[in-house]
C-alpha cells in the first residue's frame, strides 16, 4: 500500500495502512524495524503512528 499523496515528507497514510501497522507492532509483537520492512515505511515514522490509539485527524502534526 502506497501512501496517498506519493514520496517525500510529511506523507498521508491511508487509515488502513496505520491500523495494520499498529496491530502488527502491537499485537503480533513483530519489531518496528521488520514492520517498516514488511510496509514500506520509514523506521522514524512509528513513533507517531504508534501515539495514538486511532490516527490523528490530518494536520495535526
Amino acid at each position: 500500500m502506497m501512501p496517498l499523496n506519493g514520496k517525500g515528507a510529511g506523507r498521508m497514510f491511508t487509515v488502513k495502512l496505520d491500523a495494520g501497522i499498529r496491530c502488527a507492532v502491537m499485537v503480533h509483537g513483530l519489531s518496528r524495524r521488520e514492520a517498516a520492512k514488511r510496509f514500506g515505511v520509514h523506521r522514524n515514522t512509528f513513533p507517531k503512528m504508534l501515539q495514538f490509539s486511532v490516527p490523528p485527524p490530518s494536520g495535526l502534526f
